[in-house]
This record gives C-alpha cells, sequence and structure tokens, in this order.
C-alpha cells in the first residue's frame, strides 16, 4: 500500500525474517572488506573461514533475537548553548544461542584440551574474534533486505538460561564491538555495515498457476504467482491485452480477473524483467 492520509505506510514496517552470526579467529586474512559487502553484491565473497557451517553459532533462540545497545557518558556541553560533543560509545549486540556446539563453548567456557576435558575458570574469555552477522528483512513492497555487519568484538557478558525439563536452555552472550586498527579505516567507527536490498533485475523468473482460465461474465477468478529466487520482490503487476473483456488486480502475488464480456483474453504478469502469460476465456 501507499502512504495513507495520516502519512502511515504499513509496506515500509521492517519484518525481521531471521539472520545469523559467525565467528572467526582474529587475524588480517580473516579482514571483511566494504567491497565484500557493498550494498549492490547479492552473495558477498567473504573469506572460506566465515561459512556458517564451520563458523557460525547455529541456531539463535526466538526471543533472543540479536539485540543493539549503545552505552556512554553524558555529552559534554559547552559554555555557548546549543552545543554538545559526544563521548566515546560502547556498542553492544546481545543475542542468545540456542546450540551448545564447539564453538558457542570456545566463545564462553575456552578451548578442550588435548582429552576434550574444558578446564573452567570463567564463563567468559578475554579472546577477540572477527565477527560478522546478517539480519534478514522484509521490507518496503515486500522486497528482503539484508543487513550485513562485520568487525572485531569480544564477548564480555554470559547469562545462561535457567534449565527446564524438555525446554531449549540456550544462553544469552554480550559482544561488544572494538575500536580495532583492521577496521578503522576512516577513524573511529567500531564495525563496519551495508544493506543490500535486490532490485527488479534480480528476479531470475516468474511463473503462474493455472496460466489457463475460464471465467464468467461479472465474476472473478484468481491465479498465484510465483517468482523466484525469494530473496527478489513478492510482487507482480498485471495487465489485459483486452480489458473491455477481462480486468485484472494485483495484491503481492495474487491477480485477480474480472470478467467483463464475452470473448477471449490474455493477461501479461511482470515481475522485475520477467512475464508470464495467462489464458484466458470470459463466458455468457
Amino acid at each position: 500500500m501507499t502512504k495513507d492520509a495520516q502519512g502511515n505506510d504499513l509496506d515500509a514496517v521492517e519484518v525481521i525474517l531471521g539472520g545469523g552470526f559467525s565467528f572467526v579467529p582474529y587475524s588480517a586474512q580473516n579482514v571483511i572488506t566494504p567491497a565484500m559487502i557493498a550494498s549492490n553484491v547479492a552473495s558477498p565473497d567473504l573469506p572460506d573461514t566465515y561459512s556458517w557451517d564451520k563458523a557460525g553459532v547455529g541456531l539463535i533462540l526466538s526471543d533472543g533475537g540479536p539485540q543493539d545497545s549503545r552505552d556512554a557518558d553524558d555529552a559534554t556541553e559547552f559554555y555557548q548553548a546549543g552545543y554538545t560533543l559526544n563521548s566515546d560509545p560502547t556498542l553492544t549486540t546481545q543475542f542468545s544461542p540456542a546450540e551448545n556446539n564447539a564453538l558457542v563453548r570456545e566463545l564462553t567456557i575456552g578451548a578442550p584440551d588435548e582429552y576434550g576435558v574444558y578446564h573452567v575458570s570463567d564463563i567468559i574469555q578475554n579472546t577477540k574474534w572477527m565477527a560478522y552477522q546478517e539480519e534478514l528483512v522484509r521490507g518496503k513492497n515486500g522486497k528482503t533486505r539484508v543487513r550485513r555487519r562485520a568487525g572485531v568484538v569480544q564477548i564480555t557478558n554470559n547469562e545462561p538460561n535457567q534449565s527446564e525439563r524438555k525446554s531449549v536452555k540456550g544462553t544469552s552472550l554480550t559482544a561488544t564491538w572494538q575500536d580495532d586498527p583492521l577496521y578503522q579505516t576512516q577513524g573511529s567507527e567500531k564495525y563496519i555495515e551495508s544493506y543490500y536490498e535486490p532490485d527488479d533485475s534480480t528476479t531470475e523468473s516468474v511463473s503462474v498457476s493455472p496460466n489457463t482460465v475460464t471465467v464468467q461474465e461479472g465474476a472473478d477468478v484468481e491465479v498465484t504467482a510465483t517468482v523466484l529466487p525469494s530473496t527478489a520482490p513478492q510482487t507482480v503487476t498485471a495487465s489485459s491485452d483486452h480489458p473491455d473483456i477481462a480486468t485484472v488486480t494485483t495484491n503481492g502475488l495474487k491477480v485477480t480477473i474480472h470478467g467483463v464480456a464475452a470473448g477471449a483474453f490474455s493477461v501479461t504478469v511482470t515481475a522485475g524483467t520477467r512475464t508470464a502469460t495467462v489464458s484466458g476465456t470470459v463466458t455468457a
């Protein structure tokens, strides 16, 4: 929809679809550059160490999704009114891994010895990690936007959830984004971040089902479009070659055909630069 009379637009509301966190050893070879996650890059070409099956923390609790926070001292005020200088902030992201896998254990209690035994002196470590975060968001007009973030973190807090019978335990971790020269290419940034939002040209194909219909005068029939890949905008437009015989309206991937007068017609369904056709007949 477009903005209503009050200036509100439901299509502009961001709906979180999921995401993930990966952590790899601190090394200059594992730096993610701005070019790798540029806003026009559909599939980032990251170092192999970041592959989700090797470096991903795995499942994250639904009610423990990433939450960003900022903490800082009060801003400095000046003698002249209207001027303040913000203090250096601490930026954190809190998230709750559900899996107790080897990576999560290394993030919290450290690495095991040669026997696979953990010698625990604390449940957070002083280790610095290279981190990569992705979050999928359904944004305006159904487009799936991907927020990407990379930088250096240290796990600064660990709050294990209570163990309850037949429930997923998980733990709440706080990752603090570090001031690190490997990512400070412009001065004092804590991390780098980009937003990839596919445009219409990313649509690979569109199909409709059914692609042949019969509709009576004054009645409606509905066909459904499928747009691939799923990251492409999930909306279509449609037009009739004989609006005097049949008219069309769309809602997302749904196309409604209304019979006006007896005869044959064709409807073209468009997604990006791709099209599909529905052939139809209106009967009296």
